[in-house]
């Protein structure tokens, strides 16, 4: 797969990439992909932890990459706890149609 112009500009910048790992088969297989692409100098390893995280630390230092750790204020279960607390007319437990997980306890942290 060719990189489009844009990205073949930034890794000629020296820009730093971050790669999301959950510690899943996607992940890794999408760190496999961005290896191919963007020097491994250039690449940082960021896992939001749900407590399991051997998988992505493991595969990041065998690459030999930068790996940094971000973790949510709360756990899952005193998310769901506090939306049973706050909304209790919404579902509070996660599912395919309310992710909050994903954006409060991985995506958020992440970002910060």
């Amino acid at each position: 797969m060719k990189l489009n112009e844009h990205v073949e500009a930034l890794v000629a910048s020296g820009a730093l990439f971050v790669a999301n790992h959950s510690d899943g088969k996607d992940s890794q297989a999408q760190l496999i992909r961005v290896l191919e692409q963007i020097p491994a100098s250039q690449v940082v390893v960021v896992h939001a932890s749900l407590g399991a995280m051997e998988l992505a630390r493991d595969q990041a230092a065998a690459a030999g990459l930068s790996f940094i750790v971000a973790k949510a204020a709360k756990t899952l279960l005193e998310m769901v706890e506090r939306r049973v607390e706050n909304r209790p007319d919404v579902p509070s437990w996660p599912s395919a149609s309310h992710r909050q997980c994903t954006s409060d306890l991985k995506r958020g942290p992440i970002q910060k």
